[in-house]
């Protein structure tokens, strides 16, 4: 604690003083979310095949089902439009630029370093989704069995490289 408490005394912090427009250049266009897999050593820079179907599927069978009023399609839409308004604020379709110059909400805005970050969120949030989703799916038997086996499939095969690595390549057994 003492090296950081000298650090912190001695030299100036400019978390908030920072060029503006920066947060524009970190973040990256919306192809990159829907790559299969690609993860870097500093966090995810995809969503992932099973938080994009999850959020696809959430959303056609909301449509779906508009006229329902229950408590588990409330938790569904807040984690849907939470999922939607960050992978939004990680891409460079966000208006940086004009939030910045919002008096009260662009010192916060200008202090987002990488707005790649916020896909962290969104994996989180879709996988909650998922959590609230398979419920719904189950207790309808029309849609249970195409749902489950869609999701099992998507699973499988995002995950057909890491086996494949593991079982034929440098792995276990070569």
């Amino acid at each position: 604690i003492a090296p950081m408490v000298l650090m912190m005394l001695q030299l100036k912090l400019a978390v908030f003083n920072r060029p503006a427009l920066t947060s524009q250049f970190a973040s990256f266009d919306i192809s990159n979310l829907f790559a299969i897999n690609k993860i870097e050593f500093s966090g995810p820079y995809s969503l992932g095949v099973i938080v994009v179907f999850t959020l696809g599927l959430y959303l056609i069978y909301r449509l779906a089902y508009m006229d329902k009023e229950e408590k588990i399609f409330k938790a569904g839409d807040n984690l849907l439009i939470n999922s939607i308004v960050f992978m939004w604020m990680s891409t460079a379709l966000f208006p940086w630029a004009a939030a910045e110059k919002i008096p009260v909400i662009g010192s916060v805005v200008s202090s987002v370093q990488f707005p790649t970050r916020f896909l962290t969120i969104v994996q989180l949030t879709g996988i909650a989704l998922l959590a609230v989703f398979i419920p719904m799916v189950i207790s309808s038997s029309k849609t249970s069995e195409i749902v489950c086996f869609i999701l099992v499939l998507v699973a499988v095969y995002t995950n057909l490289g890491f086996i494949e690595y593991t079982v034929i390549g440098d792995g276990f057994a070569t």
